[in-house]
């Protein structure tokens, strides 16, 4: 199963899964829909932000209002990209452009913060669980011994919601499904990121939370 950007000047196109795609129940962050299973066929899914389609889905009008979604993200891995926090217990690595804009990573003392309080075991639960919710994989939690701290999802897509705001966010992509390019290249395959929908982002196709300005 993919998701391809297809063309830089067009949508992004959901391909139908060898088997539905669902979620892990219960373990969805608040702010957050329910993942969604894709049509039975491949449709495409609006990267403009104009559609008036009520599901989101391409009705053409990227084309009415000359629409560039000239992909602009880096394609070096995120590890490559990735600054470090270090604490005693655990090690976050963050990559900037990647925000989304959910916030989970301001409650308490910020993750960053949290991190750097490791030694204590809350913080670093805490730390971890912020980290883990991060719907774009902006923020990624390492044990002292190096070992990642993934969160266990399924492949599935759904839509990130700003409930304080009202915004609705980016496509949420998880379960490791692969993001091609315009000229069919598949970006470095990740357990969670976030796909621009409203047409603004800087560093499409991945969303830099451009639509809650």
């Amino acid at each position: 199963m993919a998701l391809d950007f297809p063309n830089p000047t067009k949508c992004l196109l959901f391909h139908a899964p060898s088997r539905p795609m669902v979620g892990d129940s219960g373990n969805a962050p608040p702010s957050m829909s329910n993942p969604s299973t894709p049509p039975t066929s491949a449709r495409k899914k609006c990267g403009c932000g104009n559609t008036k389609d009520p599901q989101g889905f391409c009705d053409g009008s990227h084309a009415i209002v000359g629409f560039d979604g000239k992909e602009t993200a880096s394609r070096q891995k995120y590890a490559g990209q990735a600054e470090m926090t270090k604490g005693p217990a655990l090690a976050m690595a963050d990559v900037p452009e990647l925000c989304a804009g959910a916030r989970f990573c301001s409650a308490k003392d910020g993750t960053w913060t949290l991190v750097e309080q490791s030694g204590n075991s809350k913080a670093a639960k805490l730390a971890t669980e912020q980290a883990c919710n991060c719907p774009s994989g902006r923020l990624t939690v390492y044990k002292k011994d190096g070992k990642e701290l993934e969160p266990a999802l399924w492949p599935s897509i759904g839509i990130v919601k700003d409930e304080a705001t009202g915004d609705n966010g980016p496509l949420w992509v998880r379960g490791g499904i692969p993001v091609q390019s315009g000229g069919g290249e598949t970006y470095e395959v990740r357990n969670r990121v976030t796909l621009c929908r409203c047409g603004r982002s800087a560093n499409k196709p991945f969303c830099d939370a451009k639509h809650a300005e």
